[in-house]
Protein backbone atom coordinates (compact mmCIF):
# COMPACT_ATOMS: atom_id res chain seq x y z
CA UNK A 1 0.00 0.00 0.00
CA UNK A 2 1.41 3.38 -1.05
CA UNK A 3 0.21 6.74 0.27
CA UNK A 4 0.37 10.02 -1.68
CA UNK A 5 -0.33 13.11 0.44
CA UNK A 6 -3.00 15.51 -0.78
CA UNK A 7 -1.66 19.07 -0.74
CA UNK A 8 -3.17 21.34 1.90
CA UNK A 9 -5.10 18.57 3.61
CA UNK A 10 -4.38 16.08 6.35
CA UNK A 11 -5.27 13.16 4.13
CA UNK A 12 -3.71 11.05 1.43
CA UNK A 13 -4.50 9.02 -1.64
CA UNK A 14 -3.86 5.33 -0.96
CA UNK A 15 -2.93 2.91 -3.74
CA UNK A 16 -2.93 -0.84 -3.25
CA UNK A 17 -0.31 -2.63 -5.35
CA UNK A 18 -0.07 -6.25 -6.28
CA UNK A 19 3.58 -6.15 -7.31
CA UNK A 20 6.61 -7.56 -5.62
CA UNK A 21 9.32 -5.53 -3.95
CA UNK A 22 11.58 -5.93 -6.97
CA UNK A 23 9.15 -4.15 -9.34
CA UNK A 24 8.09 -1.44 -6.85
CA UNK A 25 10.91 0.95 -7.70
CA UNK A 26 10.25 0.74 -11.45
CA UNK A 27 6.48 1.07 -10.88
CA UNK A 28 6.97 4.20 -8.79
CA UNK A 29 9.24 5.78 -11.40
CA UNK A 30 6.51 5.24 -14.00
CA UNK A 31 3.46 6.27 -11.95
CA UNK A 32 4.42 8.59 -9.08
CA UNK A 33 4.11 11.79 -11.16
CA UNK A 34 0.65 10.81 -12.44
CA UNK A 35 -0.61 9.82 -8.99
CA UNK A 36 0.65 13.05 -7.42
CA UNK A 37 -1.10 14.97 -10.22
CA UNK A 38 -4.27 12.96 -9.63
CA UNK A 39 -4.03 13.80 -5.91
CA UNK A 40 -3.83 17.54 -6.73
CA UNK A 41 -6.88 17.34 -9.01
CA UNK A 42 -8.80 15.38 -6.37
CA UNK A 43 -7.85 17.93 -3.71
CA UNK A 44 -9.03 20.84 -5.89
CA UNK A 45 -12.36 19.15 -6.58
CA UNK A 46 -12.89 18.38 -2.89
CA UNK A 47 -12.15 22.02 -2.03
CA UNK A 48 -14.58 23.24 -4.71
CA UNK A 49 -17.33 20.92 -3.46
CA UNK A 50 -16.73 22.06 0.10
CA UNK A 51 -17.07 25.71 -0.95
CA UNK A 52 -20.35 24.94 -2.74
CA UNK A 53 -21.67 23.15 0.36
CA UNK A 54 -20.71 26.14 2.56
CA UNK A 55 -22.46 28.53 0.17
CA UNK A 56 -25.62 26.44 0.21
CA UNK A 57 -25.50 26.33 4.02
CA UNK A 58 -25.26 30.12 4.17
CA UNK A 59 -28.26 30.51 1.85
CA UNK A 60 -30.29 28.13 4.02
CA UNK A 61 -29.57 30.24 7.11
CA UNK A 62 -31.10 33.65 6.35
CA UNK A 63 -30.39 36.56 8.64
CA UNK A 64 -33.15 37.61 11.04
CA UNK A 65 -34.62 41.10 10.88
CA UNK A 66 -32.64 42.14 13.99
CA UNK A 67 -29.40 40.74 12.57
CA UNK A 68 -29.97 42.76 9.38
CA UNK A 69 -30.74 45.91 11.39
CA UNK A 70 -27.64 45.42 13.50
CA UNK A 71 -25.49 44.87 10.41
CA UNK A 72 -26.91 48.01 8.81
CA UNK A 73 -25.99 50.15 11.84
CA UNK A 74 -22.51 48.61 12.03
CA UNK A 75 -22.15 49.33 8.29
CA UNK A 76 -23.09 52.95 9.04
CA UNK A 77 -20.07 53.13 11.35
CA UNK A 78 -21.88 52.81 14.67
CA UNK A 79 -20.17 51.07 17.59
CA UNK A 80 -21.80 48.18 19.41
CA UNK A 81 -22.84 50.56 22.18
CA UNK A 82 -24.34 53.11 19.73
CA UNK A 83 -26.23 50.39 17.84
CA UNK A 84 -27.57 49.06 21.14
CA UNK A 85 -28.87 52.50 22.15
CA UNK A 86 -30.45 53.07 18.72
CA UNK A 87 -32.15 49.66 18.70
CA UNK A 88 -33.09 49.78 22.38
CA UNK A 89 -31.33 46.54 23.31
CA UNK A 90 -28.21 45.65 25.26
CA UNK A 91 -24.70 45.79 23.85
CA UNK A 92 -24.37 42.10 24.63
CA UNK A 93 -27.36 41.37 22.39
CA UNK A 94 -25.74 43.39 19.59
CA UNK A 95 -22.60 41.28 19.98
CA UNK A 96 -24.76 38.15 19.82
CA UNK A 97 -26.53 39.32 16.63
CA UNK A 98 -23.20 40.18 14.99
CA UNK A 99 -21.70 36.80 15.95
CA UNK A 100 -24.73 35.06 14.42
CA UNK A 101 -24.51 37.18 11.27
CA UNK A 102 -20.78 36.46 10.87
CA UNK A 103 -21.43 32.73 11.25
CA UNK A 104 -24.34 32.74 8.77
CA UNK A 105 -22.37 34.81 6.25
CA UNK A 106 -19.28 32.61 6.78
CA UNK A 107 -16.90 35.48 7.53
CA UNK A 108 -14.49 36.19 10.37
CA UNK A 109 -14.90 39.90 11.16
CA UNK A 110 -17.45 42.71 11.01
CA UNK A 111 -15.91 44.40 7.96
CA UNK A 112 -16.23 41.18 5.99
CA UNK A 113 -19.78 40.69 7.27
CA UNK A 114 -20.80 44.16 6.08
CA UNK A 115 -19.12 43.66 2.70
CA UNK A 116 -20.73 40.25 2.21
CA UNK A 117 -24.16 41.54 3.25
CA UNK A 118 -23.94 44.47 0.81
CA UNK A 119 -22.67 42.19 -1.96
CA UNK A 120 -25.61 39.78 -1.44
CA UNK A 121 -28.09 42.66 -1.23
CA UNK A 122 -29.04 41.84 2.38
CA UNK A 123 -28.44 45.43 3.49
CA UNK A 124 -28.53 48.47 1.19
CA UNK A 125 -25.45 50.33 0.04
CA UNK A 126 -24.96 53.55 1.95
CA UNK A 127 -23.69 55.35 -1.16
CA UNK A 128 -24.78 54.37 -4.63
CA UNK A 129 -22.02 54.37 -7.26
CA UNK A 130 -22.08 57.34 -9.62
CA UNK A 131 -23.11 56.49 -13.16
CA UNK A 132 -20.68 57.54 -15.92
Amino acid sequence: MLGYPLPGRQSCLLVELRTGRAELSAWRRMHDRNLLSLGSVLNARLARMSAIDDGEKARRLPLTRRERETLAWIAAGKSYWEAAVILGISERTIRHFMANARMKLDVVNNAQAVAEAVWRGIIPRLVEPKSP
